[in-house]
Parts: C-alpha cells; structure tokens; sequence
C-alpha cells in the first residue's frame, strides 16, 4: 500500500475467525514476516498459517498494518479508540473490513491528523457512504472502498497496480467469504 512494504511486516490481524483467518492467507505471497492476532483464544488452524495469539495492546504495538476483522459486538463497539490509536506505531497502517461502528472515527480522524499513524484504509464507515464533506475523505492518508483503486496515499509512491491487487486480494475475496456467512450483504451489494 504506502509506506514500509508487506514484505517482512509485522501484520496484525483483529478478530482471527474465517475473515481473518482469510485475509492471512491471502497476504502470504506477500512474505509477511509476522502474523499476530488478538482475541479471546488461540484459533485453530493459527499455526498453520504462522499466526502467533497475543495480547491486543502487544499487537498494535509490534504491527506494521493492523487489519480488523472482528464483529460487531457491545465490546467491540468504539474499540478503536484515542487509547488504542495511541499505542500504535507511527507508521502503522490502519485498515478496517469489519463494521465502520468498531471505530470511533473521531479518534482515527485526529490519529491520522495528529501523526498518531500513517495512513488508513477503510472498507466500511458509519454511516455508509460517508458524506462527501466528511474530513476523512479530504485527508491525503485515508482511502475507502471506493477510492482505494483511484487514488493515491500521497505520503509516497507507490504502484497502483501493486494497490489494486492488494484490494482485489483483501477487499473482494473478503466479500465473498462475508456473503457466504450473510455478513453485511446489503453493505457487500451497494459497494460491488
């Protein structure tokens, strides 16, 4: 995407269950040096695939690109937070497939503002879309769905073809496996 490569990343992957469990898999070509995931136990087939269980602060912390992948639930809610942005690395790459209402986008907005993290990718907001006026989509290191393919982060250079694969790899096979389990269908439709 921008900033430091896949290769030899730390990738830290929130919410380890199929859709994580996916997006590890298919970031393996990529020679990702570390996948960590946070949850509440140790999932298998995680070894299989080179995941190492920790701890969520030790995850942000040690990750390069924090991708979130869990449900939405009472905990979950808001968890992205001004506590949990501030423990991240600077040059972290944020990206969220899970629900937008995991985030607290004020927070993320001042994360991304202050140089909290360098940039962000997110497939899903609240609300979906996002107004054209929102401060989100006016900063240069915050992409969505729609503009992940047609616009650059422009921190660095870097391949748009190289950005379409990653979306193509992440974002559409994660719509397929969020279909077959009848997650965000409306969601999924409205963005294909």
């Amino acid at each position: 995407m921008c900033g430091q490569g896949l290769q030899d990343s730390t990738v830290g992957i929130v919410g380890f269950g199929r859709i994580g469990q996916e997006v590890a898999i298919r970031l393996q070509p990529f020679k990702v040096k570390n996948f960590l995931y946070s949850g509440r136990s140790e999932k298998p087939g995680a070894k299989e695939l080179g995941a190492l269980l920790v701890p969520l602060d030790e995850l942000l912390r040690q990750s390069d690109f924090v991708i979130v992948c869990c449900a939405l639930t009472p905990e979950t809610r808001g968890m992205f937070n001004d506590d949990l942005f501030s423990i991240m690395k600077r040059n972290a790459i944020f990206i969220n497939v899970s629900r937008g209402a995991v985030v607290d986008q004020p927070a993320l907005l001042r994360a991304l503002q202050e140089g909290k993290i360098l940039a962000a990718g997110l497939d899903v907001m609240t609300p979906e879309p996002l107004p054209p006026s929102h401060p989100l989509l006016a900063l240069p290191n915050c992409g969505e769905h729609s503009s992940l393919t047609c616009r650059s982060f422009s921190r660095t250079d870097y391949s748009l073809e190289g950005e379409q694969l990653l979306h193509s790899l992440l974002f559409d096979g994660l719509r397929r496996e969020a279909n077959k389990r009848h997650m965000c269908m409306c969601l999924w439709e409205m963005l294909a």
